[in-house]
């Protein structure tokens, strides 16, 4: 399992897009407000931990009393791995048909005053157009180029985003300091936005599995290899690092050659492919980082045979050109004598 220490500040906040159809998406609670708070505890005066907005879903994991408002004192516990878990009134939140119901009162861009707040026209005009793109997607092409979308909008959006974050860093926002984009969930709905570089840094980026689960609607089943490969790559912890990897530290960490995620990863790459072409580069690059793990990492997490039987692996079913392959064998002779090759082995040892 991958890990971080609590220096390197890793801060995820995404909602599922509440206009994306389909029974499952008509059953989640939903938020009926804006700038509602998640507070630390069900109670008024709790510090607040961050602000959801109308159109927002969440998942609640339990309901408890706490202060009354408006003569009502139910609460409930937020649920997700990436928000923070917290509380919310129940006097802003819709659930079962009442949701369904409010759902469909929502214009499609819900939150079209509070976006031209924070962006540009041109910038809100940008958006808009992504989400209509998510939506509209019918195809695994479709979907695909969505995704190509998402990291220009991404770039577009990253000043924005960034500022928001210096500010907070400064000291100079109101309390409590957030970033209160939660509601831009509600236009690039497989998004999250990450803190990292030890707490200087925002961005937008993307999360797979929410891709991925798009891809089960759409035809075709490119965006479906895809996306499945780039949920291998990232892993569920920490989208901004290598699943590959367990971070010790902001910068760095030991190598998880051996427990089969390279193996994983490297085969997925083929699939996608043998499947079509769009999505190359992106595909290219992490197959590019896995070997690079494998033949350049100075510190690896499992012992010398765990390692050399994934390598092992690789060479037997992975399509390989003939460099790769000879790094490959080369490798397997250096973790047979790791001192003499500068390589630490079996971290896990002394974790």
């Amino acid at each position: 399992m991958k890990y971080a220490i609590l220096s390197s500040l890793f801060v995820a906040i995404s909602c599922v897009s509440l206009l994306q159809a389909g029974p499952a998406a008509a059953e989640k609670p939903v938020i009926t407000g804006d700038y509602v708070r998640i507070r630390m505890n069900p109670s008024l005066k709790a510090p607040t931990l961050d602000y959801l907005f109308k159109g927002n879903e969440i998942e609640i994991s339990q309901k408890v009393n706490g202060d009354s408002y408006q003569g009502n004192a139910v609460w409930v516990k937020i649920r997700s791995d990436r928000t923070r878990e917290g509380y919310v009134h129940s006097a802003f939140v819709a659930e079962g048909k009442e949701a369904a119901k409010f759902r469909r009162s929502l214009p499609d861009s819900v939150n079209k005053d509070i976006l031209a707040k924070d962006f540009s026209p041109t910038q809100v005009a940008a958006i808009e157009k992504y989400r209509r793109s998510y939506f509209a997607a019918k195809t695994d092409q479709e979907l695909s180029q969505v995704y190509l979308q998402t990291k220009k909008l991404a770039e577009m959006l990253g000043p924005v985003i960034q500022k928001k974050h210096d500010l907070n860093n400064s000291g100079n926002c109101s309390e409590p300091c957030s970033l209160k984009l939660n509601y831009l969930f509600n236009y690039v709905p497989a998004g999250i936005i990450l803190i990292g570089g030890e707490g200087t840094v925002a961005s937008l980026q993307v999360v797979p599995d929410i891709f991925y689960r798009r891809a089960q609607s759409t035809k075709g089943n490119y965006d479906d290899l895809f996306f499945a490969l780039l949920g291998a790559y990232y892993g569920k912890d920490d989208p901004l690092w290598p699943a590959f990897l367990v971070r010790t530290w902001d910068y760095g960490g030991n190598s998880l050659l051996g427990q089969g995620i390279h193996l994983d990863i490297l085969k997925k790459s083929d699939a996608v492919l043998d499947a079509g072409s769009l999505l190359n580069e992106e595909v290219e690059q992490m197959r590019n980082w896995t070997l690079k793990d494998i033949e350049s990492s100075e510190s690896y997490y499992e012992d010398k045979n765990t390692i050399i039987q994934e390598i092992q692996k690789i060479l037997s079913s992975i399509k390989l050109n003939d460099q790769q392959r000879s790094m490959l064998q080369k490798r397997i002779i250096q973790f047979q004598s790791p001192e003499a090759n500068d390589i630490v082995l079996n971290q896990k040892a002394g974790q």
